[in-house]
């Protein structure tokens, strides 16, 4: 049996390497961030996502972040893999206590409803509608924009101060 890692090196000393390696370079950064936003992106909207002008050098940092990101052969468009996707919770993790000045333990459930995607699960438990709302809108808003189907549901006593909060509310009795 052929062992995986050279002798005396971990899975986790080669992950920290690749992982060191694909943020390295800002470009590839970008690269990352794009797609765990966006989604799949072809090489041209890659390309005004990095303000490239210069084709060889952003196939240069894709080839680079072999392992992190795949060409899918039908659309021919990049999309992250399964590492690719550990790669940009890091930086948005990053972005993120950057921006709050550390860790904030309120913050949190936001940050989960934020990264739940088609096929999750989850139930919440609120004290306020003002906490429903930071959690509720957010994640219905993601949806919408990815082009899916959202439905929010509300008793009929609540759907007019609904309304009030978010014009945009339509009925569907």
């Amino acid at each position: 049996m052929v062992a995986p890692f050279p002798r005396g090196v971990s899975a986790v000393q080669v992950w920290d390497d690749d992982i060191y390696k694909a943020m390295a370079h800002p470009i590839r950064r970008v690269i990352i961030e794009s797609l765990y936003e966006k989604g799949a992106l072809s090489f041209y909207e890659l390309l005004k996502c990095t303000v490239l002008l210069n084709h060889g050098k952003l196939g240069f940092h894709l080839r680079t972040l072999k392992g992190f990101i795949e060409r899918e052969p039908s659309t021919m468009k990049y999309r992250l893999t399964e590492r690719g996707q550990l790669a940009g919770e890091l930086i948005w993790d990053i972005r993120f206590r950057m921006k709050k000045g550390g860790p904030n333990i309120a913050h949190e459930p936001t940050r989960y409803v934020q990264r739940l995607k088609l096929g999750d699960h989850a139930i919440l438990f609120y004290d306020t509608a003002d906490i429903q709302h930071e959690m509720c809108f957010p994640f219905l808003k993601a949806g919408l924009l990815k082009g899916e189907a959202v439905v929010y549901v509300t008793s009929e006593n609540k759907l007019r101060s609904e309304k009030k909060r978010n014009p945009k509310i339509r009925d569907k009795r």
